[in-house]
């Protein structure tokens, strides 16, 4: 497959994606509806953000879960690195998989640092000392802006949407499975740090679509795709 239609095929791939990612965006962060439903839970837990240090979600489903990710992502590179060693017919797909999940962390993660953005926690409307400040507004001399925007957390589960390109080409069903299971994980992530008062939704939808951007990209640009083995097959026998 030529680099003209991988890349068609990318497009393909974020088409629908990004016009949902724009839709709910909008809504979320433009129309005013994180507050909305940061409002919701901040008065459901008493006008202040009790959860914030509760045990079950900052301990357990938080660090916790943070340090099973990354297990996680620590025996795919050693299943990835075996799979290398041994010419297993799983390398591509396994470095593909491998290289979904790094870019998706690390991708959310640099645009966090380099997008600085306040947390609910941190906002005089939730009981914090820092006044809103737009994304694409310069923040006001001498505030403090924690790195809130896209959602880390989130993405742990998000990124696992790397699974669903995983088993595209080869089980349907696990394909299907992965997507729907990435999508939840993302999505019960992303609560709790709303809950702890940590995230607004705009902030666990970019990372969704964040980390699907990098699958896509990734699978479309990688992966030993049906008909291409064909194709090169077809134009080596035209030149002999």
């Amino acid at each position: 497959m030529s680099l003209f239609n991988r890349a068609q095929l990318f497009g393909q791939l974020i088409a629908l994606p990004t016009l949902l990612f724009t839709l709910l965006f909008s809504l979320f962060y433009v129309a005013g509806y994180d507050f909305s439903v940061a409002g919701f839970y901040y008065r459901l837990e008493g006008g202040h953000w009790a959860l914030q240090q509760h045990w079950l979600l900052q301990d357990v489903l938080h660090s916790s879960a943070r340090q099973l990710n990354t297990l996680m992502v620590m025996a795919v590179l050693v299943i990835c690195i075996w799979r290398q060693l041994t010419a297993s017919d799983q390398r591509r797909a396994s470095c593909i998989l491998l290289l979904s999940l790094l870019l998706s962390f690390g991708l959310v993660a640099l645009i966090k640092k380099a997008l600085p953005a306040a947390c609910p926690w941190d906002l005089q409307a939730f009981g914090g000392v820092q006044p809103f400040n737009w994304l694409w507004h310069s923040p006001a001399p001498g505030a403090v802006l924690g790195q809130c925007f896209p959602a880390g957390h989130a993405s742990a589960g998000f990124g696992w949407l790397a699974l669903y390109f995983y088993w595209r080409d080869s089980s349907a069903a696990r394909a299907k499975t992965a997507l729907f299971g990435a999508l939840l994980l993302g999505t019960g992530l992303g609560l709790v740090q709303q809950l702890r008062g940590a995230h607004f939704i705009s902030h666990d939808i970019t990372s969704a679509w964040l980390c699907w951007c990098c699958c896509s990209f990734i699978y479309a640009f990688m992966a030993d795709l049906p008909g291409q083995n064909a194709t090169q097959s077809s134009l080596r026998e035209g030149y002999v």
